[in-house]
């Protein structure tokens, strides 16, 4: 066992059986584990951190229930030498949301580290090539923007970022002791901030300073801030729909009915809404609702777009194509039942296919009397390329 300290059991009772052995798989096993090596567990080296040079940042696995069925994720930055923390909760991980995290973190900090420590996490990673990683351009931008280094965590490597992930334990062990279930997200964060502000007063189990006393230490030696914060809101091309609304963050936003067919650009912060037309004239703006609320959010100023919008702005929408596609939607409206519904269906082919390789498709079904969206559909399958995934206007 000093030579192969890893042999498995059932390996060497096959052994043993070959030259004789008449014992069974228990007796062996007892016998194994009495001689086998113990493996020699190497004591945690500590590591002396330099006030201003590092943070480090991720978010908590673990989960606490809202009185809904939303599950947020706890996001955790810690400088390295101070051990200041600044800790909230959210409802996604997605990129915007994680450079609003950091800008906070940066701002509760009053200044910038040399570096923030990551793993692989979505937004700052994209993927990794020959046991590198390959950063996100966009996170590449923001970092450069306030000034440090993107340091990324090795893979397997738990311990690396051991400073920020011990916080989530002491979120898990008293915070969120027994599992309590807060009201909103809103209350969540306040219990957070609250108790966070306590944390960062308390004498640290390794320093046996106040983080909030190091600090004071440690902010010279951090970068300042830049005059104003990166510009973290989100960015989105859509097409509204038949009823004006624009489908957004799982809800949908109205627009003026004129803007039914037509690309959009929408973006939006985490208080508000606001969708642009081709001008960058603002067209639209409303107070964001939560992700996935499935809410209809309409405007005063357009709420006769709860009803269908007429032929005339959808004719108008086909016009704006040219001659063929004009003539085109006005046969269709005239052979089809439920014609609107399929004019709508046709623009909406925008978020898919782009309005060049439509209005081919149009000219190519309009040779065949072919005047039907799922005809047209499949004309596209056929003949076009689809958008990127990047492009798409979902």
């Amino acid at each position: 066992m000093e030579k192969a300290p890893k042999l498995r059991v059932t390996t060497l009772l096959r052994e043993l059986r070959r030259r004789g052995y008449a014992g069974g798989y228990t007796i062996l096993r007892g016998y194994v584990n009495q001689v086998r090596p113990k493996p020699v567990s190497r004591p945690a080296v500590r590591v002396e951190h330099l006030p201003g040079r590092q943070a480090q940042a991720d978010w908590s696995p673990y989960r606490t229930a809202l009185a809904g069925d939303d599950k947020p994720s706890e996001w955790g930055c810690v400088l390295s030498y101070s051990k200041f923390s600044y800790r909230h909760f959210r409802l996604d991980e997605r990129q915007p949301t994680v450079f609003r995290e950091i800008a906070r973190s940066l701002e509760s900090f009053q200044g910038v580290p040399d570096e923030i420590v990551f793993d692989s996490m979505s937004g700052i990673v994209d993927r990794w090539e020959i046991n590198e990683p390959v950063l996100n351009i966009r996170a590449i931008d923001f970092a450069a923007y306030y000034g440090f280094t993107l340091h990324i965590a090795p893979r397997g490597q738990g311990q690396y970022k051991g400073i920020v992930e011990h916080i989530f334990l002491d979120t898990e062990n008293q915070l969120l002791d027994g599992a309590p279930t807060f009201g909103s997200l809103e209350e969540l964060n306040a219990a957070c901030a609250r108790w966070t502000h306590e944390q960062n007063r308390r004498i640290h189990a390794t320093t046996k300073r106040r983080p909030i006393d190091l600090l004071a230490l440690e902010r010279p030696l951090l970068e300042p801030l830049p005059a104003k914060p990166y510009d973290t809101r989100d960015l989105a091309y859509r097409i509204p729909d038949g009823y004006g609304r624009v489908h957004f963050d799982g809800n949908r936003y109205t627009v003026p009915p004129s803007y039914v067919g037509r690309m959009v650009y929408v973006r939006a912060d985490d208080e508000r809404v606001e969708v642009f037309d081709g001008q960058a004239t603002r067209i639209a703006e409303h107070e964001r609702q939560p992700r996935g609320a499935d809410v209809d959010v309409t405007a005063v100023a357009h709420r006769v777009v709860r009803k269908r919008v007429s032929y005339d702005i959808l004719l108008g929408r086909f016009a704006e194509w040219g001659d063929e596609a004009h003539a085109y939607a006005q046969e269709l409206k005239r052979r089809k039942r439920y014609g609107r519904a399929q004019l709508v269906a046709i623009l909406e082919l925008q978020r898919t296919y782009r309005a060049d390789d439509i209005l081919a498709a149009i000219c190519h079904a309009k040779t065949f009397g072919a005047y039907d969206a799922q005809q047209l559909m499949r004309i596209l399958e056929l003949r076009a390329t689809p958008r990127t995934l990047e492009d798409q206007l979902a």
